[in-house]
């Protein structure tokens, strides 16, 4: 199950940045589902330069799906998009292989100047310890020359863990076996998406 959050404190917004964490079997087809309460125009800027233009009807979900190699894998690449709207609009992603992993993407701040930003994760915990795979966070963002540093908590402690500098749509996902991101923290010099999960068994509990 994945999770994401932003430094937006509500689902609607104008202006969004997201990624597609890698998952085992990458031919499947990725959902991006846009929706709003007005007839909205939306502009999908992908990692290539393409924009792609899109007219949503009020009240009404529409569907797009993104290709399975659109997923970030464990190394900089350039593979976020950048999704602007002229009304507020919701975004979810649905991501389906062996069950389902869906998240909704917050909106991004459209600050003008670098300043600090901070970002705490929270993730799934299984009742069973034998069933944790890995897990992972993944960064991206609007704006070049983003600094970004991860500290891992351990025992409570929070160490330095990485550092490194983005790009604009840039991505970088970073693994963690056996290890719950929970309680980890991201700080950067500008707005960034944060997103963190969980690679599980789902048991009938």
């Amino acid at each position: 199950m994945f999770f994401l959050i932003d430094s937006g404190s509500l689902h609607k917004g104008k202006h969004f940045v997201v990624a597609f964490p890698k998952t085992e079997d990458p031919s499947y087809t990725i959902k991006l589902t846009l929706f709003s309460d007005l007839n909205t125009e939306v502009q999908v800027e992908w990692p290539t330069g393409t924009i792609e233009s899109i007219s949503l009807t009020a009240n009404i979900a529409s569907v797009h799906p993104i290709a399975g190699n659109m997923r970030v894998t464990d190394q900089l690449e350039s593979k976020g998009f950048y999704i602007s709207a002229t009304n507020d609009i919701t975004i979810m992603v649905a991501d389906f292989y062996k069950g389902g992993d869906v998240f909704k993407v917050f909106p991004i701040e459209q600050e003008t100047s670098a300043g600090l930003y901070s970002y705490i994760v929270a993730s799934h915990v299984p009742e069973v310890s034998s069933d944790y795979l890995d897990s992972f966070t993944l960064v991206t963002t609007n704006f070049s020359n983003t600094f970004v540093i991860i500290y891992r908590r351990v025992s409570g402690a929070l160490q330095l863990y990485d550092n490194f500098t983005l790009q604009r749509l840039q991505t970088m996902k970073r693994g963690f076996d056996n290890y719950d991101p929970t309680g980890t923290v991201i700080t950067s010099n500008r707005s960034i998406t944060v997103i963190s999960g969980m690679c599980t068994f789902l048991r009938n509990q």
